[in-house]
């Protein structure tokens, strides 16, 4: 139970890593999202699974941060489903409406991230 609760207590910053499925993560907060994989210098964030990285930019507050990183998450998920689309900018305006749903269900309900996290370790 210890682990869960310590898992519950809000952290300061984001984590320096997360595991999505098969990957391990790392998570940078950037003045600059690098633009060499697609994405322009305007976007929050961008996951690139080969890199193993996700970059979120560093100047958001805390709460566009953590909507940025489940963002991204939604992201691996996507390509772990795997759900594949004809046109780029449908998982993008599926991702973009998820993520913030995500986070609001995590914070309304903490009791169900305990029951799962207290779930997966027995």
């Amino acid at each position: 139970m210890a682990a869960v609760e310590a898992a519950l207590t809000p952290a300061r910053t984001l984590p320096k890593f997360v595991q999505v499925g098969p990957y391990r993560l790392e998570v940078i907060l950037t003045d600059k999202i690098p633009t060499e994989w697609g994405v322009t210098a305007d976007d929050a964030g961008m996951v690139v699974l080969d890199v193993g990285r996700i970059w979120i930019r560093k100047s958001l507050c805390h709460d566009r941060q953590v909507e940025v990183l489940w963002h991204e998450i939604g992201h691996v998920l996507s390509s772990l489903a795997p759900l594949e689309f004809d046109d780029p900018t449908v998982e993008e305006a599926i991702v973009a409406r998820l993520a913030p749903l995500y986070v609001d269900f995590i914070r309304r309900n903490p009791k169900v991230v305990a029951y799962t996290q207290e779930t997966a370790s027995r």
